[in-house]
C-alpha cells in the first residue's frame, strides 16, 4: 500500500490546491464582473493585453 500512497497522494494533494483556486476564481469574478458591467469598475487605462 505504501507505493501507492506515495503516488496517489500527490495527486490529491494537488486536486484540493486546484479546488481551492477554482473556488477563489469564481468568487473573484463573481465580484467583480457586476461591477464592470455596470461600469463601476474603469477599464480603460488598462493594457490591451495581460499576462498570466
Amino acid at each position: 500500500m505504501p507505493q501507492f500512497s506515495a503516488v496517489v497522494y500527490p495527486a490529491i494533494q494537488q486536486m484540493q490546491v486546484l479546488i481551492f483556486q477554482i473556488q477563489n476564481l469564481r468568487r473573484t469574478r463573481d465580484l467583480l464582473l457586476p461591477r464592470l458591467l455596470s461600469g463601476q469598475i474603469d477599464v480603460a487605462n488598462l493594457p490591451e493585453q495581460v499576462s498570466a
